[in-house]
């Protein structure tokens, strides 16, 4: 545990506010992920101290913080508000630990979004959208769909995590969403099309990135104007995101091979029963095949 001088942090019980805490966690205890795990976990906890930062710690519980979350809501266009639970509950548990506040609170996930796949894509829709992808965004396409990756493990990839000798991609334990606590990495076997992409794209000479940035520096940061100019071309409505080509493909594997869920869970760095409650979730039509048993037909 860090030891802290007094000019940091009001000692009496209860009495820090909530700024004071956050302050203390962007000092100390920043995640030793990846960029964008640490960026995000500045932007949140540094919103939560701009909204709510001026309470003491023992001064705002449930009640103020389902006031304030219905307030908040109001003020912002956001699918789910989860994480504010979250990061919360990581504050108040740190103060806690720390002696700053007189007891611990565990701050509801009041969002009923939690744990919900966002949109499958329909046969159709892959293909019309595949037709108005330019070539880098087709590539990462495959990738995600093929190896269940997400788009920032995909574009950090470089030659560290390439193994063409095994023919599968390794990611360490900063470049993955999940396996960090256990500090696990993954690895990820190429299907044909994969390695394809790979022995096509990848150029030492030129740059160390499979998906390398403006004149070859670094990697490329963000695919989100080449997505949206695809699906404004191809004109799909609605809520579309680049994440849901994830869980597209891992909706579709966990459905049509339920004996391989492990593996999936394994390829695609989650852990089985969140593969099993988000994505394996049969939808109506699967669900039919399961009623209007006939008993006496099938005893006779």
């Amino acid at each position: 545990m860090q030891t802290y001088s007094s000019i940091e942090l009001v000692k009496e019980l209860g009495q820090s506010k909530i700024s004071d805490i956050v302050r203390l966690l962007l000092k100390y205890e920043s995640p030793k992920k990846r960029k964008t795990t640490q960026e995000q976990y500045r932007i949140y906890l540094c919103e939560i101290s701009r909204e709510i930062g001026h309470f003491k710690v023992d001064d705002f519980g449930i009640l103020f913080f389902e006031e304030w979350l219905h307030d908040f809501k109001n003020r912002k266009n956001r699918t789910t508000f989860n994480d504010y639970s979250k990061y919360l509950n990581k504050i108040y548990g740190y103060a806690y630990n720390l002696r700053l506040a007189s007891h611990r609170i565990i701050f509801p996930m009041l969002d009923e979004k939690r744990g919900k796949v966002g949109r499958i894509y329909t046969e159709a829709e892959t293909e019309l959208l595949f037709s108005f992808m330019n070539p880098d965004l087709r590539d990462q396409h495959i990738i995600a769909t093929d190896c269940y990756m997400r788009k920032m493990e995909i574009l950090c990839l470089d030659e560290t995590m390439i193994d063409f000798d095994r023919e599968c991609f390794v990611l360490r334990p900063e470049h993955v969403k999940t396996g960090s606590r256990t500090g696990l990495g993954r690895t990820i076997p190429w299907t044909p099309r994969v390695k394809e992409i790979v022995f096509r794209r990848f150029n030492p000479s030129r740059s160390k990135f499979l998906f390398p940035g403006r004149f070859g520096e670094g990697h490329l940061k963000n695919n989100k104007t080449a997505w949206r100019l695809a699906r404004a071309r191809a004109g799909i409505a609605g809520r579309a995101r680049w994440h849901d080509w994830r869980g597209t493909a891992l909706t579709r594997a966990v459905h049509e091979n339920r004996l391989a869920i492990a593996g999936v869970a394994a390829v695609a760095g989650l852990s089985v029963p969140t593969l099993q409650r988000v994505y394996a979730q049969p939808d109506v039509e699967q669900l039919r095949d399961f009623v209007g048993f006939d008993i006496l037909k099938k005893t006779s």
